[in-house]
């Protein structure tokens, strides 16, 4: 309880500082041609890092593996909403930015896929060193070797989940619901931490007002990709293969198209609207 408010407070904070400010180089046209403003990845960041700072108190080696993996992909969220002019090359999708790299061109995309995978990695093996992951036995010697896999799971996890939100951030509020909606019953205590922060920002979002950016998208998923690491190895396995088919899909298929087109995902996409 005590994360999930300090989770509210965190970014509603945020959402007052951001509301005094001069963010006028955090405005970006939506995909209906309004300016809407980035901020809803600051307040949304405040929101996760408060809570778990909070829960650090009760779980601090598991919090700090969570605050790595969400601060690295804050920064590489942020390194894609506001510098990606700076690079050589651009690009859309995995294909684009691996592309690019293969022709010896560094776009922000792929700088973000190489600090977001190396910050999942990092978090990964900090858990399994501690004996965190969801399949460690915290009184048992583990076989290396399944260490060694769960660990890549973790990795692919984090990683995944935060590109999933990110390919979600296309219309008003659409990544905040689907956080809500998975986070609550399958992210444990820190998922319920990320859907608490996402809900807190969600009217501004709704309204148009803020979206998350590549910057909050970013942590939103990151988040929740720590809630998962806590199953067991075969539940992370399943998780895993939706996440992979959800990437590899989004390279072929407009999720927004195949919204507006199933009557039930196109209701659910509009509520509050």
């Amino acid at each position: 309880m005590i994360p999930a408010l300090a989770g509210v407070l965190g970014s509603r904070i945020a959402r007052a500082v951001c509301d005094r400010r001069d963010l006028t180089s955090w405005k970006r046209k939506s995909y209906s041609g309004k300016q809407v403003c980035l901020s809803g990845g600051l307040d949304l960041l405040a929101g996760v890092t408060a809570a778990n700072c909070a829960g650090s108190f009760a779980q601090p080696r598991y919090r700090a593996a969570c605050l790595l993996a969400t601060g690295s992909a804050g920064l590489a969220g942020y390194i894609d909403d506001h510098c990606e002019d700076r690079f050589p090359a651009h690009g859309k999708g995995f294909r684009g930015h691996l592309g690019a790299l293969r022709r010896g061109q560094l776009s922000s995309g792929a700088a973000k896929i190489a600090i977001i995978g190396t910050g999942a990695m990092m978090s990964a093996a900090w858990l399994e060193v501690c004996g965190l992951s969801g399949s460690n036995r915290p009184n048992g010697a583990r076989d290396l070797r399944v260490r060694f896999a769960s660990g890549l799971v973790n990795t692919a996890i984090i990683a995944l989940s935060a590109n999933t939100f990110n390919l979600l951030d296309l219309r008003p509020g659409r990544a905040r619901k689907v956080a809500i909606l998975l986070g609550v019953p399958t992210g444990g205590q820190v998922g319920r931490d990320a859907a608490v922060a996402a809900a807190a920002g969600i009217g501004e979002d709704l309204l148009g007002r803020t979206m998350l950016g590549d910057l909050g998208a970013n942590v939103l998923g990151a988040q929740l990709g720590m809630g998962w690491t806590r199953s067991s190895l075969p539940v992370r396995c399943v998780t895993l293969a939706a996440l992979l088919g959800v990437n590899v899909a989004a390279e072929r298929v407009s999720f927004s198209q195949l919204i507006e087109s199933t009557p039930v995902l196109r209701e659910f996409d509009m509520l509050g609207r």
